[in-house]
C-alpha cells in the first residue's frame, strides 16, 4: 500500500516557477522592504544634516565669543576643595586628579549603598 503512495506523489506534474518580471523602479517600489529601507535612509540622512547644523552652529557661537573648547583645561589648577577624598587631594591639584576624586568618591557612596540597601531589603 505504502509504494501506491509513493508512486501516486512523484507522478504529479511539477509546477514551473513563475515568470521573473524585468526589474523596474516602480516594481521595487511597490515592496514593501526596499520602501522600508529608503524611509530609514531618509530619516537617517535627516538626522545627521539636523545634527551637522547643530554641531556647526555651536561652534560658530563658541568662537564669537572666544570660547575654547577640548579637554585642555584638565591640565590646569582646580583651585578648589573637596572635603572628603579617598586619594591625597589638594586645591593646586588639576581638574583631572579632582575629577579622579569625585569618581572614587561617588564609587564608595554607591558601594555602601547597594550593601545597606541589600542588608535592608533582606537579601
Amino acid at each position: 500500500m505504502s509504494d501506491v503512495g509513493i508512486a501516486a506523489s512523484s507522478s504529479r506534474p511539477r509546477r514551473s516557477p513563475p515568470p521573473r518580471k524585468p526589474l523596474s523602479f516602480a516594481g521595487l517600489w511597490h515592496n514593501a522592504n526596499v520602501r522600508g529601507l529608503v524611509y530609514q535612509a531618509i530619516v537617517l540622512l535627516a538626522v545627521l544634516g539636523v545634527v551637522a547644523w547643530m554641531v556647526g552652529n555651536a561652534q560658530n557661537a563658541l568662537a564669537k565669543r572666544g570660547i575654547s573648547t577640548g579637554f585642555s583645561f584638565l591640565s590646569r589648577e582646580a583651585g578648589f576643595p573637596i572635603s572628603q577624598s579617598l586619594i591625597p587631594y589638594a586645591t593646586t591639584d588639576t581638574f583631572l586628579r579632582a575629577f579622579g576624586v569625585a569618581i572614587l568618591n561617588t564609587l564608595s557612596v554607591s558601594i555602601a549603598a547597594v550593601i545597606c540597601a541589600t542588608l535592608l531589603g533582606g537579601g
